[in-house]
This record gives C-alpha cells, structure tokens and sequence, in this order.
C-alpha cells in the first residue's frame, strides 16, 4: 500500500512540473515577425497583396493608385511578382492620345525579366502581341509602391525596433492582430533595406535623411503582416513653397498559398524594337517611387488616417 501511494504522489508530484515544462517550452519556441516571414520563403508559395496608395498636394488630392496582385516567394524573398494597377487621375483631362494611361495595366516580374499589358502602351504594340517587355534583367519584384518593403527580413525587424507603441487591434484575413506603430527615418531604411538602396537614386542626406516615415503594422496571430499602413511628408520652402503627403495602405492575404507566376507566351510578347515608332512611343517602367529630394522634415504623429478605404 505504501509503494502505491509513493508512486500515485510522484506521479502527482511530476505533473506541474510537466506543464510549466511545456508553457516554457511554449514560450521559448514562439516565433517572433522575423523567423515568421523567413518561414514563408518557400519555392511556389506566396501571399496576396492589395495596395491603395494617395497623395496630396497643399490640400489637393492627388494621385490614387490601387494595386493588386501576389507575390511570389523563393528560398531568399520575394522572386516574382504578378500586379495589376489602376490610376485614379482625379479629374484630370487627358488628351485622345494620352487616354490610354487611365486604363488599368499588369506587370509581371519574372526572373528579374519585366513585362507590361494594357495602360498606356495599349495601342502601340505590333498586331498580335499583347504584353511588352519593358526590362530583360535587373527588375525588382517587390509588388508595392510605397518606401517599407516588409518582405525582407532585415527592413521588418529595423521597422519593429522604432515601436513606439502596440495594443490589440482587428480580426484581418480572419486572425485577430496587434498594431504596431512608430516612425522610422530615410536613413535607417535605407542602412536597413537593400531594395530601398535600389529604389533610391542615391543616399539621403541632409535635411532629406531625416524625413520620418510613420507607419503602422498589424500582425496576426502567426507573427504575420496583415496590414501595413505608411505616410511620409515632403515640404519645399522658397519661393513657390508646398508642402505633399502620400499615404500607401497594404492588405495582405492568403501566406502560404501554393503560387507560381510565369512569364507571358514568347509569342505574345514584343520588345521595344517591334514598336513601329518607338522613338515616339511612351517607354513605360516599373512604377517605384521616386527618390525624395533635398527636403526639410516634418513629424507625421497625426499624418496616419484612421482608415483608408478604396
């Protein structure tokens, strides 16, 4: 009798020892934003993406851009791209010529090769093609037009170190998600973001290094970005002084899916030498955002708006 009870308390003795073994281990293996989208790049895997983007000009709107599509992962990132864009003139007049820029245009980024359908090169492609090739090499996948590219790991987590503050927010793409949000500078992101330096036509200096960016970034259950919300301020004193904001606003959905994007048929596909003119032709690119000139800063703790919708 006395062995069974010695036996039944160790037995007993072990199993809070059990469960503190177990939330511990729980603890310790949680993943955190970085390890969670590295566990993403997986060959044809992806995520899909909605972008709407806006600008303003001394209280003028400006600009809207909305772009959707997915993005294609591969061991190191993001590999291809497929995104189809839609400008919002806001009223301004095109001539007959020009008309064609308003319709929405695809670009698919394959292998570092670029390719575009519709827009503005809709009537300028030879009889029987409909796709240019607008790069051969060298064009980034990266599928936004805003300044934070949260697909690389290294930009992410420069991103998450300027939190200034986080609480429990929405259920987006059905995970309940915590906000993130701060401000972060010209000049960290682009030590921070190899795709930044790409994009930029050089390294901010000045006034221009220390423009802020505020962003917001909500994660979901998995560690996994669900929204991303950035807006810079650019101002120009002198003469003819402005001042212009943009707002970019990412939704992403579906991390993990199975994707894999390929380039158009060769046969649809023509080059800048099958134009009939192409020296007056448009000679369309891949839209990235232009690199911020020599421009005083301002603070944007209040530029965010509280919602963005399309």
């Amino acid at each position: 009798m006395k062995r069974r009870w010695i036996a039944v308390l160790a037995v007993a003795a072990t199993v809070p020892a059990l469960a503190t073994a177990t939330a511990a281990s729980a603890q310790s293996t949680a993943l955190s934003p970085v390890d969670a989208l590295k566990r993403q790049f997986a060959d044809k895997h992806g995520v899909k993406i909605t972008e709407l983007k806006t600008s303003e000009t001394d209280g003028r709107a400006g600009l809207k851009t909305q772009l959707t599509g997915k993005a294609q992962f591969g061991e190191s990132g993001v590999v291809a791209s497929d995104t189809t864009l839609k400008l919002d003139l806001n009223g301004l007049d095109l001539d007959d010529e020009s008309a064609d820029a308003n319709k929405p245009s695809r670009t698919i980024v394959v292998k570092g090769a670029a390719y575009r359908q519709g827009g503005a090169i809709t009537d300028v492609l030879p009889m029987g093609k409909s796709w240019l090739q607008i790069a051969d090499k060298g064009t980034s996948p990266i599928p936004t037009t805003g300044l934070v590219n949260v697909f690389e790991p290294n930009t992410l987590k420069a991103v998450l170190a300027t939190t200034a503050s986080k609480r429990r927010d929405a259920i987006i793409d059905g995970t309940r998600t915590t906000l993130h949000q701060g401000t972060i500078s010209l000049s960290k992101l682009y030590s921070s973001s190899s795709w930044f330096r790409g994009v930029m036509a050089k390294k901010p200096a000045g006034l221009s290094a220390k423009l802020k960016v505020s962003w917001r970034l909500w994660l979901g259950t998995d560690q996994l970005p669900r929204r991303l919300m950035t807006g810079w301020m650019q101002q120009v004193v002198g003469v003819n002084s402005s001042k212009s904001t943009s707002i970019s606003d990412i939704r992403f959905a579906g991390w993990g899916d199975k994707l894999e994007i390929k380039a158009p048929p060769s046969e649809e596909v023509a080059d800048q030498g099958d134009l009939d003119a192409a020296e007056d032709a448009d000679n369309p690119s891949v839209l990235l955002p232009r690199a911020p000139i020599e421009l005083p800063h301002t603070d944007l703790d209040t530029l965010l708006p509280d919602d963005l919708t399309p």
